[in-house]
């Protein structure tokens, strides 16, 4: 979790300089930048999420996994 929080402050800080790395168009510049929040706030986040992930992998858990994964496949509307 102190992980996720440290490369999510990272994240935050270099925002602004990062689109134009990518892309000098400045619609999609500003739409990056509205999405900067989100991806700022999910980053502690996914980062329990994946410790939590592979502690049940690793202790072969995988008849609980099977659950998330399902819901979230239903949930998707087998979409790819």
């Amino acid at each position: 979790m102190l992980l996720g929080l440290a490369i999510a402050g990272a994240y935050a800080v270099g925002a602004p300089a990062l689109p134009a790395l990518f892309t000098t168009d400045a619609e999609l510049t500003a739409a990056i930048e509205d999405l900067v929040p989100i991806a700022v706030a999910m980053l502690p986040v996914n980062s329990a999420v994946y410790v939590l992930d592979g502690c049940l992998v690793g202790a072969s858990d995988f008849k609980y996994l099977a659950g998330p994964l399902l819901t979230i496949l239903a949930e998707s509307r087998f979409k790819v």
